[in-house]
């Protein structure tokens, strides 16, 4: 796995603005947090429960990625609460 070093000079590197790095860490976090939620619960529907949650916080981590790395802004603009 990156460190994350690594992660912010890519980031610099594709010029993404700050809201976007701050958000994409704040995502990031999120997602490992309900990950370990998950590891450590012991009833299965607690587990899938935070599953569940664990990949919300995963798709909008994607769909931010996708947004920054395409061409094609009317993604960008959706995320940021622009009309599409």
């Amino acid at each position: 796995m990156d460190s994350f070093q690594d992660f912010i000079e890519l980031d610099e590197a594709f010029s993404r603005s700050n809201w976007v790095k701050s958000a994409s860490v704040v995502l990031a976090a999120n997602v490992r947090k309900h990950g370990a939620n998950a590891i450590s619960s012991t009833d299965t529907n607690e587990k899938l429960d935070r599953l569940a949650k664990q990949n919300n916080w995963l798709a909008g981590l994607l769909l931010l990625n996708l947004a920054t790395t395409t061409s094609d802004r009317s993604i960008l603009k959706g995320i940021k609460g622009g009309k599409r």
